[in-house]
């Protein structure tokens, strides 16, 4: 559970920067509705048995930490997600064009960034409760 809660933290982490920026962007085009393979590809980070592919080294946690250091990292980084979210959302920013931090040569829209966030903690959490 602890490895599930980091490697949700670690997500975070790498899409701060990215956000941050984005957020600050003046960018707008809020709310078009995504196309098919984004909503596909939305479906299948959301269900772990729709598709399958190793943890880039730069994500995968740190075996040896403990659930409560982690889950108090974790929860932190879920209100700054929170916060960036809202701030995306009242800004009217959502238009803007953001480059994956785990894969470059990927570009999507920011509040779809958002979505996949999600759908990526959805599936770790429900990995996590499994054990």
């Amino acid at each position: 559970m602890a490895e599930c809660m980091q490697h949700l933290s670690i997500t975070a982490q790498a899409f701060f920067p990215v956000w941050t920026k984005a957020c600050a962007s003046k960018d707008h085009n809020f709310g078009k509705p995504y196309r098919f393979w984004w909503r596909w590809f939305l479906a299948g980070i959301n269900d772990p048995s729709m598709m399958r592919s190793r943890t880039p080294a730069a994500f995968v946690p740190n075996a040896a930490l403990h659930l409560e250091s982690v889950l108090e990292s974790y929860f932190k980084e879920r209100d700054t997600v929170e916060q960036l979210a809202k701030e995306m959302y009242i800004g009217d920013i959502g238009g803007f064009q953001i480059a994956s931090p785990f894969a470059a040569w990927m570009k999507y829209p920011l509040d779809f960034s958002f979505d996949l966030w999600i759908a990526h903690e959805r599936r770790h959490l429900a990995q996590a409760e499994k054990g």
